[in-house]
């Protein structure tokens, strides 16, 4: 959770710690492993339950899964045409 933040502010934020982790030498590390981070973000909404907001969380992180790992996911931005509502929450979430 990342309250007061925007979701713009949330995305530098998560992109900064998967790049770190992905640059970061694990030498306890297999030869031919590495370390990586995949990520979901929504924002929490008006009338939003805590389900809802990690139902949406969950399903940016696995599409930040299966189009190839090591990356960060929106919601709101891999499901346009879901959802009518405008996002105006002031809180980040991340998965």
């Amino acid at each position: 959770m990342l309250p007061a933040t925007r979701l713009d502010e949330g995305m530098t934020l998560l992109e900064r710690i998967r790049e770190a982790i992905a640059s970061t030498v694990w030498p306890d590390l297999p030869a031919g492993y590495r370390i990586t981070l995949s990520g979901g973000l929504t924002d929490v909404r008006p009338g939003d339950m805590f389900m809802d907001v990690i139902t949406r969380a969950d399903r940016a992180l696995y599409t930040a899964k299966n189009n190839g790992r090591n990356r960060i996911c929106r919601y709101d931005l891999i499901t346009p045409m879901l959802s009518t509502e405008t996002a105006v929450g002031d809180q980040a979430v991340g998965a």
